[in-house]
């Protein structure tokens, strides 16, 4: 499952499956949204989530075209 983070700006989407993460557009978020099996939050500091991420073993790797 996907878990997706948004602020007003960008959006953090991150595979719980594979434990990967990237940023990228609010527009692509929506579209991997409709695709796939996800949550969505909305989060006012997206720094503060990929320090979480970090944390408990995620990757940052660009896997969203």
């Amino acid at each position: 499952m996907y878990r997706i983070y948004h602020d007003k700006i960008a959006a953090i989407v991150a595979d719980e499956d594979r434990k990967l993460f990237c940023y990228t557009s609010i527009e692509k978020a929506k579209q991997v949204a409709k695709s796939i099996e996800s949550k969505t939050s909305y989060r006012t500091a997206l720094n503060q989530r990929e320090e979480f991420l970090l944390e408990v073993g995620y990757k940052k790797e660009k896997f969203i075209r």
